[in-house]
């Protein structure tokens, strides 16, 4: 699988700036603002698209998940390389220094 048949660069993308959740990643990769990629990416993105995308870059320590804690009414981050204990819907997501290094150096194409 080549490295554009991927949407995991434009996830980390969508992660830049924020934390986010699922829905807002989808929401944001497939703008029509400046901040959407589906032009470049060819197709709208789908949820299995980013769950998938999401799943390599926490194995990759690229991207960092946090759950919501019912103590404190806030996230709370798991450990590196952790996926979300339940499902993908209800955690957040952002990036690591290293996903940090990894977007910085990044060469996005554009249509």
């Amino acid at each position: 699988m080549k490295a554009a048949d991927v949407p995991d660069m434009y996830v980390l993308d969508a992660l830049s700036s924020d934390i986010e959740s699922l829905d807002d990643v989808l929401r944001v990769l497939n703008s029509a603002s400046e901040l959407g990629w589906t032009k470049e990416w060819g197709r709208a993105f789908e949820r299995g698209d980013v769950v998938q995308a999401l799943m390599r870059l926490v194995s990759n320590d690229l991207v960092r998940v946090f759950v919501p804690d019912a103590t404190t009414r806030g996230l709370v981050e798991r450990p590196p390389r952790s996926l979300p204990p339940e499902d993908f819907d209800n955690a957040w997501y952002g990036i690591t220094e290293r996903g940090r290094v990894v977007h910085a150096t990044w060469d996005p194409p554009l249509s």
